[in-house]
């Protein structure tokens, strides 16, 4: 994902993910090679939500508005998300 991602410096780039340190980690590295990127906390705070299921239910909301899903083709929110928003490039 950082290779793809590097060679996308013209797009913003959303990191979705369940640890969240890695995912700072790994925006905080993309900032430094000048890729927009942003991870899910940038747009709303986690004490917003009232359950962690109304949590998981934005972020594939949100993930379904995105042209390009990378990830584990295991991952059923990125799965849910492409349904969802009819996103043909699930890689």
């Amino acid at each position: 994902m950082v290779d793809i991602s590097l060679k996308s410096k013209n797009t913003s780039i959303v990191i979705f993910g369940d640890d969240l340190n890695a995912v700072k980690n790994i925006k905080n590295f993309l900032l430094t090679k000048s890729v927009d990127a942003y991870s899910v906390d940038d747009f709303i705070s986690r004490e917003t939500f009232l359950s962690s299921t109304e949590q998981a239910f934005f972020e594939i909301m949100l993930m379904s508005k995105s042209l390009k899903i990378y990830g584990s083709g295991k991952s059923g929110f990125s799965r849910a998300a492409c349904y969802i928003g009819g996103v043909k490039d699930n890689i």
